[in-house]
């Protein structure tokens, strides 16, 4: 039976250990379980269809599929709610924003995603109109890490631990740590990657982001709204809102001013009043070029990485983790525009 270490238990850590699961591997997980987390703050969001610029995403055809059909099994497999196809509303913000939209409108890439809906909800200010659009939802992260965690799965080890990069051993059948010996050691560190000593190479560009919990009675929207931030319903009159971006304060304190200008957008988005319930921060580990780092470490083929998934970790993570699975297989080579040696080519 093949085997592999996995630190770091966030949102790619998850995904990757549970996809190796699937292919038969036996997983040993190192992870501390911090009560803050970019993994554990993130809404979980995801959407084909980006907003600001009125476009798809990246990959958005091949990476929704894989996203919707993989949590859909975990929920099975979990035996409780975790995936939430919800329908999203895109307000445009300008008359330019409305135009933009209107010379798109047609375009055959964004069909599969326009959706036709009632009018939204008369709480919603919206002087120049939206789009409806499906095909978005959002996983609950905090469901997805905890149901992992505790699983009693034979060929899963959990062990919450802080890793200490010194006893990492190289040796013809992989690599050992401690007293476990595997095929392959994944790091799924986020920001933490920065201080280590096989990956210090990747040019991250962490980014801070704040989300609030608030709670609206009789506004009763049931949809994600995307109005520069998003509004997301949880159920009860709450809603989640996020996020800011802060590359200047790398930190997990929710702030004054990102609370102040969460409030203010949802302010010009909904005309009845609101109270926060949560403030959060957590530090997203993106990168330069806003794409995933994932594959080997060039002296030493058997460290990896699976990393660098930013704001779309829900989105991104099982099609590249299914991806690197079958890379280990054999069955085809890692992705060049995902590799994490791209960075050393240049």
């Amino acid at each position: 039976m093949k085997s592999v270490i996995i630190v770091g238990q966030g949102i790619a850590g998850t995904v990757l250990a549970e996809t190796l699961l699937l292919q038969g591997y036996k997983v040993y997980i190192y992870d501390q379980a911090p009560t803050t987390s970019s993994s554990l703050v993130a809404a979980g969001v995801y959407n084909p269809i980006i907003a600001k610029r009125i476009t798809t995403s990246w990959m958005a055809a091949q990476l929704l599929p894989a996203c919707q059909q993989f949590y859909t099994q975990l929920q099975a497999k979990y035996r409780t709610p975790l995936i939430h196809p919800l329908d999203l509303y895109m307000l445009f913000d300008s008359i330019e924003h409305q135009n933009n939209w209107a010379t798109k409108a047609t375009d055959a890439k964004y069909m599969p995603w326009i959706q036709q809906r009632p009018p939204a909800s008369p709480h919603i200010i919206q002087p120049y109109g939206g789009q409806w659009f499906t095909g978005s939802g959002y996983v609950r992260t905090h469901t997805l890490l905890h149901q992992c965690r505790t699983q009693q799965h034979p060929q899963l080890v959990y062990i919450p631990e802080l890793f200490n990069y010194a006893h990492v051993e190289h040796t013809p059948q992989g690599v050992t740590y401690q007293n476990i010996t595997a095929d392959y050691l994944f790091f799924c560190e986020g920001v933490q990657a920065q201080n280590n000593p096989w990956f210090d190479y990747i040019p991250f560009k962490p980014a801070k982001g704040e989300v609030l919990t608030i709670k609206v009675e009789n506004f009763k929207a049931d949809y994600i709204i995307q109005s520069g931030v998003y509004i997301l319903p949880q159920g009860n009159d709450t809603y989640i809102v996020g996020a800011t971006y802060n590359w200047d304060q790398i930190d997990n304190q929710p702030t004054a001013e990102g609370k102040e200008e969460l409030m203010l957008k949802v302010q010009k988005v909904i005309n009845l009043p609101f109270e926060v319930v949560a403030h959060k921060a957590g530090i997203r580990p993106a990168i330069t070029d806003r794409r995933p780092v994932i594959g080997f470490h060039p002296q030493h083929p058997k460290l990896g990485v699976f990393n660098g998934l930013g704001a779309k970790g829900i989105l991104l993570a099982p099609y590249f983790a299914q991806h690197l699975a079958q890379v280990l297989a054999g069955h085809m080579p890692l992705s060049k525009e995902i590799d994490v040696n791209r960075f050393l080519r240049k």
